[in-house]
């Protein structure tokens, strides 16, 4: 680490790290150069102190006892099936209708 910066320690999981922070890091670099970025990528939860980390992101309720918690999102799930399940089973007018397909 050089003089002059600050190191900042994140454990987060390959999902979330490959899918939506990674394509990030580059805009941050330029908005705070003086912050050296460390990753840890896991899904394990890490203990701060023991693990050495300065942040974790989590997908979960958020209710870690001792932590302070953010959420950063609003979660969106939506079903989604290929057009030949469409055409071979009962229609699908509501999320409650796919209990009666087989799920692969």
């Amino acid at each position: 680490m050089t003089r002059g910066t600050a190191l900042l320690k994140i454990t987060l999981d390959a999902q979330f790290a490959t899918k939506w922070l990674m394509r990030r890091v580059d805009d941050f670099r330029k908005q705070r150069p003086g912050i050296e970025l460390r990753f840890d990528i896991t899904s394990k939860l890490r203990e701060f102190d023991r693990d050495d980390v300065d942040v974790g992101i989590r997908f979960g309720a958020g209710k870690y006892p001792g932590l302070c918690a953010n959420r950063l999102f609003e979660n969106v799930i939506i079903p989604v099936c290929s057009p030949a399940l469409l055409r071979a089973g009962p229609p699908l007018k509501e999320p409650r209708d796919l209990f009666r397909h087989t799920l692969a």
